[in-house]
């Protein structure tokens, strides 16, 4: 009779082996799961990618970020068609003001705003400097709040400003700001 192989060694040690069956497994159900993540409902998602991947409370939170000004009305993007969310309190030299604000103005929360930067909960500041619209249609509080709250008694520097409009309707104003102290 021959000598078995170092291979059939092995294998027969590996066969049967509850450890190895239950890796096995689990490697399956990952992979199943990763193959048809985004069919899983949003829900699902955003409890399990907050169960995995958690951002420590101590992690300094970043100094600028996007803030939703609110809606300016689709036929003139001067005048707010919903309640502005924050106010002009020192305009910029420049001559033409193509939005509502233009880079460079001095504003004020009318209230409290949350910063937002799309998927911060994974990708940290990786999309600090894209408007939130650019990377996801829905914005989440448990994915894309740094949780840096603005109040009314902070004053932001605008170094952006983006629209967004879906079809005959109003214009979703962003600002990426900085507070004014931070700028210095």
């Amino acid at each position: 009779m021959a000598q078995p192989t170092l291979t059939d060694r092995w294998l027969r040690r590996l066969k049967n082996n509850p450890v190895i069956a239950a890796i096995i497994v689990v490697g399956v159900c990952v992979a199943a799961v990763l193959t048809f993540w985004r069919e899983i409902p949003r829900e699902w998602r955003d409890w399990i990618s907050d169960w995995f991947v958690s951002r420590d409370a101590s992690d300094p939170q970043p100094d600028m970020g996007w803030v939703f000004a609110g809606y300016a009305d689709h036929s003139n993007e001067l005048r707010w068609a919903s309640p502005a969310r924050v106010r002009l309190v020192a305009p910029s030299g420049g001559a033409d003001r193509p939005h509502i604000f233009r880079t460079g103005d001095v504003v004020q929360p009318l209230e409290p705003v949350h910063q937002v930067i799309a998927d911060y909960r994974t990708a940290g500041t990786l999309h600090q400097m894209e408007p939130p619209w650019m990377i996801t249609e829905e914005i989440r509080k448990s994915e894309d709040w740094t949780g840096r709250v603005y109040d009314p008694a902070t004053r932001l520097e605008v170094l952006d400003v983006s629209v967004s409009q879906i079809p005959d309707h109003d214009w979703a104003v962003w600002i990426r700001v900085r507070p004014v102290d931070a700028a210095k």
